[in-house]
Parts: structure tokens; sequence; C-alpha cells
């Protein structure tokens, strides 16, 4: 049963005693799924390849003295097919060819950048015999099933988060949410990515203030608890990632263990190393 106070301010002590009556800041806010986009590897029509009359004058070695005329216009046909023969001419206008140097070609929608954020969570040193395992106390129960619709628990709030509106370029700001120094706190993060098919032999790219932890499809994909860290993109790399066709659940819990800013970084590209765009 659903009561709006607002509307039927006498029906409170009944909402709450029926259904708890979240407030805005415990309910999960409405989310967004992200589409992505697939560069593809090939034209998707191919350039005809020339003629055997073009190709046949251009070699004949013996017509090169009796009709030198002949050679230069035969020869101008075939470079212009080559101008626009390579199978990275069209890809190239989809996304840029990032095989040798990939960051310098990353943009905004390389990244995962709408989340739906709840905590902060908050522990003690002693929470854990080594620091380092902090990141696997589940503050929440089944916490790899948290998909952005349960109420916030007492203490923490959703928030509504698009990195797209701060300047560093991918990076989910943590530290805009929750203004305090944060030491000794963790946060899931939620989004969903939809997928125009079936895609395997992904990799993920990731990087985060101090530790990390990420489901894909609840299925846990990537750990880092080593040492506390500052957060840049791409500090972590995992290979054989999978996204099936249709939507896809994305969790990360992050934790903070030492002082200064805290966010962390989400990207995903193909085997051959090319950024997914990921759109509205």
């Amino acid at each position: 049963m659903t009561v709006r106070i607002i509307i039927f301010p006498a029906f409170a002590a009944l909402c709450i005693l029926l259904s708890g009556c979240a407030s805005s800041s415990q309910r999960a806010p409405s989310f967004i799924v992200s589409k992505i986009a697939i560069a593809e590897t090939k034209p998707a029509v191919e350039t005809p390849k020339p003629s055997t009359e073009i190709k046949t004058p251009a070699k004949a070695p013996d017509k090169k003295t009796t009709q030198p005329q002949h050679v230069p216009k035969q020869q101008a046909a075939p470079e212009k097919t080559k101008e626009l023969s390579p199978d990275k001419a069209q890809l190239n206008k989809i996304l840029p060819d990032t095989e040798k140097q990939p960051n310098r070609f990353l943009s905004e929608n390389s990244f995962v950048t709408k989340w739906n954020i709840l905590g902060p969570f908050t522990f003690a040193d002693a929470d854990a015999k080594e620091i380092n395992d902090i990141i696997h106390k589940e503050f929440l129960e089944d916490e790899k099933d948290l998909d952005g619709h349960q109420n916030a628990p007492q203490g923490t709030r959703w928030n509504l988060y698009n990195a797209k509106e701060y300047k560093n370029i991918g990076e989910v700001n943590i530290g805009k949410l929750y203004p305090a120094d944060r030491k000794n706190s963790a946060v899931y993060a939620v989004s969903f990515l939809q997928s125009p098919e079936d895609l395997s032999n992904l990799i993920l790219y990731t990087g985060s203030k101090d530790f990390i932890k990420i489901w894909i499809n609840g299925k846990l994909v990537h750990t880092y608890n080593k040492a506390p860290r500052e957060g840049v993109w791409d500090q972590d790399i995992v290979k054989g990632i999978k996204l099936q066709n249709g939507i896809n659940h994305i969790l990360v819990k992050s934790a903070k263990i030492s002082n200064g800013d805290w966010n962390f970084f989400f990207r995903l590209a193909t085997e051959d190393d090319i950024p997914i765009s990921v759109y509205k």
C-alpha cells in the first residue's frame, strides 16, 4: 500500500505502520539506464577492389617505354582507392584509433558517469582483523544484489550522481556528496548498462581512492585492497569481462581508509583496446 502523506496527512501514522514510508533521502532515486555503443572494427560496406583492367596496364613493364603517357593516368585510380580502403578508415570516424596511446583519446563518453550512490557507511579499524579486509565487510545483507531500489538504512542516503557535471573527466567524485573528510567510510554505487548484443573479452579499466570491489551482473570481477592510494583512471586492468544483450547491472563498492579526495573511475574497452562509448 502506498499513501502520499502530503496529500493525506491524516493517514501519516497509518502509513508508517504499514509500509515504513521512507524519507526522500532514504528512497532510491529514479535511475537512468545508459546505452553503450561498440565501434565497428571493419567498414560497414567494403570498398570495391580496383578492377583488373586498371591493375593490368599498371603492372606491365614493357609498355612503360613505348606508352609512358598512359602510366600516370592508370596509376592515379588505384592511389585514390587506397586512401579509402583501410579497415580503420571508417573506424576513425566513429572512435579514434587508440591502440598506441589510448589515454590520449578518452572522452567523457568513455566512462560510466551516471550512478545511484548509497552511503556513507562508517567503520572502525577494529571492524576487521586487517584493514585490508575491510572491503569484504558487508554493510548490507546480500550486498551484491543491491540494485538501487532498496530503502537506505538509517544514517545513510541515496544520491543520484552524474560525473559529467564535474571537471575531471570520468571521475566519480564521492567527496562531492560527502564534503567532510570521510576516513573509514564506504559507499555502494549502482548503474545499469544496456548492451546491443552479447559481448565478451572486454577490458575493464578502473581506479579508486583506496579500496574497491566491483560486481557485474552479480559476479565479482575485481577487488583491490593492497594499500591506500590516490584514485586515477586505469590503475587496474581486468580482462575477460562479459556483458549480456540487454540490461547489465553494475555495482561498485568503495572504501576510504585514508585522508584525501574520495573517488573512482569505471570504463570498458573492446579486446582491441577501443573505448566503448556510453550514452544516456
